[in-house]
């Protein structure tokens, strides 16, 4: 019985893992970098931060040879938390612009994109690197 305990507990611990969102940044946390899996969010402050969509993805895959890096276009959700207005959604790029948006009173860069695509393999379990700043006034 006692292996069974144990198993439980390790798949419930992995569960709250899996299911417990980031905890939420402050602005005092202000700059910093965070990582989105597609369609995940995070509380920034007073707004909450989503990696919405990917848009394009013509970067040059890892197991070609490109006369270009290629761009990826995302979508960002900038939504408040209560009553402060439309939720806003920003268009970043990795190698074209824009390469910054200013929301909610924040600014936000795509610092990258993962994984990188390869030939003939649709690329799938994107996840956005953010990097994120209070928007100077």
């Amino acid at each position: 019985m006692r292996p069974f305990a144990i198993a439980a507990v390790a798949a419930l611990l992995v569960a709250c893992d899996i299911t417990n969102p980031a905890p939420a940044l402050d602005l005092d946390d202000l700059p910093a970098t965070v990582i989105l899996g597609l369609g995940d969010q995070r509380v920034v402050g007073s707004s909450t931060v989503r990696f919405s969509a990917v848009r394009e993805d013509s970067r040059c895959p890892v197991d070609a040879t490109c006369i270009w890096a290629g761009n990826a276009r995302i979508e960002v959700t900038i939504s408040p938390l209560a009553g402060d207005g439309p939720a806003q959604v920003v268009t970043l790029n990795s190698f074209l612009e824009p390469k910054v948006a200013l929301a909610q009173g924040l600014r936000l860069s795509l610092v990258g994109l993962s994984p990188d695509p390869r030939v003939g393999r649709p690329t799938a379990g994107y996840r956005a690197e953010l990097r994120v700043e209070i928007a100077a006034e």
